[in-house]
């Protein structure tokens, strides 16, 4: 099957659209849990949040992030009281990172206005074309993470210097992935 190239790139097109609209939001939703939040903070934050308690190494896979950026985060998140470190009860040497309490009462509220704007904005689709959208883009989605033509580098999968713009599926425990 052929597929035809003008009809691709429409769809670059609009992915690129997504993408940016999600940097914008996720700015957004960083500045909404704490004013000195920054994009990469919110997503090591999230993530940590709907993981529940985790390595850094752990965040460092599942967001595919080197270990210094994610350490660089962790701090920063820290810092803002929004992270906190346990000892990892498996491992003495290591230590747990988990979200504070005010951080989790944050995030929640935030993805509770998030959905909330989300439902009003497509309250006009008829639930077949929501459930449509969802299985064509959970199909793009696969379909874009296997095969010798699967994105390789990390620009592609949605991370520019360390800093992760999006997040895509596949790569984050089940938890991560059900909240997206």
């Amino acid at each position: 099957m052929t597929t035809d190239p003008e009809v691709v790139a429409a769809l670059e097109q609009e992915i690129g659209v997504i993408a940016r609209r999600l940097r914008k939001a996720i700015s957004e939703r960083a500045r909404a849990v704490h004013p000195g939040l920054q994009r990469g903070d919110y997503v090591v934050l999230d993530a940590l949040h709907h993981a529940g308690p985790a390595r850094a190494a752990d965040l460092a896979e599942w967001l595919d992030l080197d270990k210094g950026a994610v350490s660089r985060h962790v701090r920063h998140l820290g810092d803002l009281g929004l992270v906190r470190r346990s000892a990892d009860p498996h491992d003495g040497r290591a230590c747990l990172l988990s979200v504070s309490e005010e951080a989790a009462e944050r995030l929640t509220e935030v993805g509770r206005v998030r959905s909330a704007a989300a439902a009003r904005k497509l309250a006009g689709w008829a639930p077949e074309e929501l459930s449509a959208l969802v299985a064509t883009l959970a199909r793009y989605n696969r379909t874009m993470s296997t095969g010798p033509d699967a994105a390789g580098d990390s620009a592609e999968r949605g991370r520019v210097d360390g800093d992760p713009d999006v997040l895509g599926a596949g790569q984050y425990p089940a938890a991560l992935v059900v909240h997206r």
